[in-house]
């Protein structure tokens, strides 16, 4: 395998302003992401090359190289290894080097990292997930189906992994990670918005939403204040990236 990626941007739209968010979907295996290493800060480097199993270099160096080719969309002159992104204390992402108040949201699954750029002022959260059939019994422990109405034509298990998607994605817009009970992350209400996209609502969190989309094989969420809006057109463009990506067909050469 080697490594294709997307990157692009969409804008957010509130009473007054805009704001323009980068994104990126890169897709490798270890030996292939191995060629990217030079894209990595020192200090990054070091971190990659102290971890001792596949699956965390994996993860690791996709949350890096996604992140800043997100933030290569927003700022098209930076130099990758000049900046670091490193965590907070509750494990969110923290870009370090840049002149720019710029943040991201970083999510992977197996193979697959996505991330998000923006301004500090207006923080967006991202989740990917794959649907695996043989987990869905241990994640509808937590989480609070009310039936078919939330998620009409789609199969109960992707009902389940985009319930939780959705409450990973507010997880990172809170800058908490999983560390807060479950049930403060739970969805109030969940509609189709058109055949290929949802939009959530979230009991205790009322100031932000969620805009969900699945493939054959992922869901994914982002969550974004509840009073921005962005137009349909471009999660729409965002899924058929996702999906060019997992098929690795129309993608950039890395």
């Amino acid at each position: 395998m080697e490594s294709y990626f997307v990157s692009g941007n969409f804008p957010l739209f509130r009473k007054d302003d805009m704001y323009t968010i980068g994104y990126s979907l890169i897709i490798g295996d270890l030996s292939s992401l191995n060629k990217l290493v030079y894209l990595l800060s020192e200090r990054e480097e070091k971190e990659y090359n102290d971890f001792k199993f596949e699956k965390r270099k994996i993860s690791y160096i996709l949350g890096r190289i996604s992140a800043k080719l997100a933030i290569s969309d927003l700022l098209p002159n930076i130099q990758f290894n000049s900046i670091s992104i490193g965590h907070g204390v509750f494990g969110f992402p923290v870009v370090a080097g840049l002149s720019e108040n710029i943040q991201v949201s970083i999510s992977h699954s197996s193979n697959l990292g996505v991330a998000l750029a923006f301004p500090e002022e207006h923080p967006v959260g991202i989740d990917i997930e794959e649907i695996d059939h043989k987990k869905t019994t241990l994640i509808k422990r937590f989480v609070t189906l009310d039936g078919h109405d939330y998620f009409p034509d789609i199969t109960e298990t992707e009902g389940v992994f985009m319930y939780w998607s959705a409450m990973e994605a507010l997880s990172k817009i809170l800058n908490t990670g999983l560390t807060l009970d479950f049930k403060f992350l739970a969805l109030k209400e969940f509609r189709p918005l058109t055949n290929d996209l949802w939009e959530c609502h979230f009991k205790n969190f009322s100031q932000y939403k969620g805009i969900l989309f699945k493939t054959d094989t992922h869901v994914c969420s982002v969550v974004i204040p509840a009073k921005s809006d962005i137009e349909l057109n471009y999660m729409m463009r965002f899924k058929d990236n996702l999906i060019d990506v997992l098929s690795s067909i129309n993608t950039k050469f890395l």
